[in-house]
């Protein structure tokens, strides 16, 4: 059967649908569909891998041992997000550590980075290992594949994290309007 690719229209349904009390899969779809972020760089992502500034995009570096094909390279991976999501990101990142600064910029200021925690955490379990990694995957992918069902996507059982960052190469390599435009 054909890989099943979604479009921007589909994927803004399933973000309306996804409830306010779960941005943590909210941020998940945005991060596969519009920076093309595979799930295993997701449930490892941490804040010291953003960089904000004030350009058209947020920037993500990815470290060389969590991105695919590199882990014996010194060299990270970057992805970009979207600059108009910078702001529900950085929100995201303040409730995660549950901080009590007025502003981003203070809590950054103010914190060092490299000891967050992982921003996702779809199991309770805050072991990264191999096991933990798998469950979690599962959890996500069935987490996604509820919502889709909810947002009325066809063949909502075949949603992935993998297939939202095919969609999201799709979009790319077909020449259409990319999805972080």
């Amino acid at each position: 059967s054909p890989t099943t690719y979604y479009t921007e229209e589909q994927i803004q349904k399933m973000l309306e649908t996804i409830s306010d009390n779960n941005q943590q899969l909210r941020q998940g779809v945005i991060h596969m569909f519009y920076a093309g972020m595979r799930s295993y760089e997701i449930l490892n992502l941490k804040p010291s891998w953003y960089e904000f500034t004030e350009d058209e995009a947020v920037e993500i570096e990815i470290p060389s041992e969590y991105a695919k094909g590199k882990k014996n390279s010194k060299e990270p991976e970057y992805c970009f997000l979207p600059v108009r999501f910078k702001e529900e990101i950085q929100n995201y990142i303040l409730d995660q550590h549950d901080t009590e600064h007025d502003s981003f910029q203070d809590f950054i200021q103010e914190t060092d980075t490299e000891d967050l925690n992982h921003l996702f955490d779809f199991i309770g379990d805050s072991d990264k290992d191999f096991r933990a990694l798998a469950r979690e995957r599962y959890h996500l992918n069935k987490e996604l594949e509820k919502v889709a069902e909810k947002s009325g996507i066809n063949r909502a059982e075949k949603i992935s994290a993998h297939r939202l960052r095919k969609s999201f190469i799709h979009h790319i390599y077909e020449g259409e309007s990319q999805p972080n435009q």
